[in-house]
This record gives C-alpha cells, structure tokens and sequence, in this order.
C-alpha cells in the first residue's frame, strides 16, 4: 500500500488522520483498519496512540503582543490637553488652571505632582525642556524631572512612561547634565589653549574652566571686572568690582559670564609675593602680603576706604570695613582674608 501524499480538494488530511493511516499500512493483518485477524486489537491500539505522540510536536510558548503606539496629539487649548489626560484614567476632579509656566501658552494642574502646559509649537516645547535643563545646572540641583513631551505640549508627571502607552509622546527626564551649555573640566576650549583670560565677555566652561583667577599683574589703571548668570545678558550681576592695584581674585563657576576691561591677564596660578608694604589695591593675606597688623605710614587726608574680606568670596562677605577722613587707622590681617584699600596711602607692617 502506497501513503505518500494525503490530499483532497480540501487541502492535506487531519494529522491524526495521517498517523492513523501510517499506522494501519504497518499491521500485516486489516483488522486494526477494520478488518478481522488474530493481532490484539489492543495492541493495534496502543501503537496507533504511540504513533501520534511521537510524531505530534509540542507548541512553541507565544510571548505577548507589544502594544501599539500611540501617536501623540496636537492639542489647539490647554482644556483638550486637559481632557485627554483625564481620559487616560488621571484623577483630575482639582483642575486649576494657573499659567504658572510662563514660557508656555498656558498651564495648570490636576495635583500637586503633575503640571500640564501646551505652546506654540514643538520647537517652543524643546526650548522649554532646556530652560529647565539650564536652571537646574545653574542651581547646581540634583532634582530628576520627569516629562512627557508631545507636539505641542508637555506633563509634569511621575509615570511618564506608563502615561505615553495611552497618550503617546516622548518620556524626558531632565537633570542639570541634561543642559546642551553643560561643560566637563576636561572639555576641549574653544578660544583659549591654557587657562589665561583676558580682556572681553567670555562664558565660563567653554572659553576657559571654572576655577579661581588671579591677575598677573597689578593694574595701573582703572580696571574693570563683572560675573553675571548666564544667558541673562548681564542683567543678573554676582560680583563686580572696579579696583586700581593689588593683585584682585575671581572666582569662577560653568555657566556664569565673565568680563574684563583694562584689567591684564588673569591666570590660574599667581606668584606669592608676600609683601609687607602695599598701596591702594585688592590683596590676599598669605599670598600677596604677609599676614600681621599694619598701619598706615601717614596720615589720612581724605576718604580713605579699607576693608578685610573673606577670600575667593568675590568680595561678597566683608568681615570688617570703614571711610574715614583723618588719623592713621591700623588693621589685623590673617592669612585665607583679602584686604581692600582705597585712598589710604601706603600700609606697612608694624
């Protein structure tokens, strides 16, 4: 008997049809097809049974289906953007709308965890992600925000993942390394091949690295000099000063802009000099002068300012201070202050 190809016009047999079949063509005798004979039809039976165990595979495991994506939305008003979170199974019976965010069209909250604002279009919902990304760097924070950004539009939210399943968009979590001005010590400059700086407006970790600056020389003349935060074209001063002598010292953080006017060259590394007489100027205790209690060699005439600093501040924390018009004053100066004298005439160590 003949079984190679089991058709019909319906297509190819059951398998266990099949099985059935092959195993019938191997008996001598019929009977276990239908036909009378001596073999157990038990027998017949059970290797009929072991025939279609062995030739039927086992089903691979299916893994589940990956959910489809969901295609984020442009939303025309904050009240759609509202909805459509609301939609997703968020709680938002407390919706107050605050347009707290002002770099967006318009903003508001369904809690205290989350924060929704649409704009004008993806290019102002990018800007407002670095934004958020430059404050936290300029804070020097550590905070994680979570966001879930869209075509026009971001949220505020813990579950940023869990929420773009069902509203699409893009996850983003912002951190101060996230900020594109963000600068490693060890990053290339682009203007500068040691750490010098000179006169001009520069922008701190990426024309030169942060640290604290001396000038080399002692100015002749006026000399100029501001920290500002960045990207607020110097409308936020931290420290300026304008000084004539000495040897002044800035210090310096990534992200802050710099200017200098009139004032030489700063460096990283300035040469101690130690002095014990001094005119008007900025100095440093250890550093620039020895450290002791000094007078001045004549009488004050007129508006003679004097003031102990504590250093690298930026002149920032004024430890002790005065304006007078006559006499001759005398200060105690220790080593880590700055001194700062204007007027005074020459200071020697008593």
């Amino acid at each position: 008997m003949e079984v190679f190809d089991f058709w019909d016009e319906r297509g190819p047999m059951n398998k266990t049809v099949l099985v059935a079949a092959i195993a019938c063509s191997a008996l001598i005798f019929t009977s276990a097809c239908g036909g009378s004979s001596d073999t157990d039809p038990g027998a017949a039976e059970e290797s009929s049974v072991a025939a279609t165990a062995e030739e039927t595979p086992t089903p691979e495991p299916t893994s589940p289906e990956e959910p489809a994506e969901v295609a984020a939305q442009f939303y025309e008003t904050l009240e759609d953007l509202r909805d459509a979170y609301a939609a997703t199974g968020v709680d938002c019976s407390d919706w107050v709308q605050t347009d707290s965010y002002s770099e967006a069209l318009s903003s508001g909250s369904c809690s205290d965890n989350d924060l929704l604002a649409i704009f004008v279009d993806n290019e102002a919902v990018l800007m407002s992600v670095e934004t958020t990304a430059e404050s936290l760097y300029n804070l020097e924070s550590d905070t994680e925000i979570s966001l879930l950004v869209g075509d026009n539009w971001r949220i505020t939210t813990d579950d940023a993942e869990g929420l773009a399943l069902k509203l699409g968009g893009e996850p983003v979590v912002i951190t101060a390394d996230s900020y594109s001005g963000a600068v490693g010590a060890d990053q290339a400059q682009s203007d500068y091949s040691g750490d010098t700086i000179s006169d001009g407006t520069w922008l701190v970790g990426l024309d030169f690295p942060a640290g604290s600056y001396t000038l080399a020389e002692s100015p002749l003349e006026l000399c100029y000099w501001g920290i500002y935060e960045g990207g607020t074209n110097q409308d936020e001063i931290i420290a300026n000063e304008i000084v004539q002598g000495g040897y002044p010292t800035v210090v310096l953080k990534d992200g802050q802009e710099f200017e200098s006017t009139d004032c030489g060259v700063w460096i990283t590394e300035p040469e101690a000099r130690r002095q014990t007489e001094f005119g008007d100027g900025i100095w440093t205790v250890g550093r620039d002068v020895r450290a002791g209690k000094y007078r001045v060699t004549e009488p004050v005439v007129d508006n003679c300012y004097w003031a102990v600093l504590e250093a690298e501040t930026n002149g920032d924390n004024i430890l002790s201070n005065d304006l007078l018009g006559s006499g001759r004053p005398n200060v105690s100066l220790k080593k880590g202050q700055e001194f700062e004298t204007a007027d005074c005439g020459t200071w020697a160590r008593m």
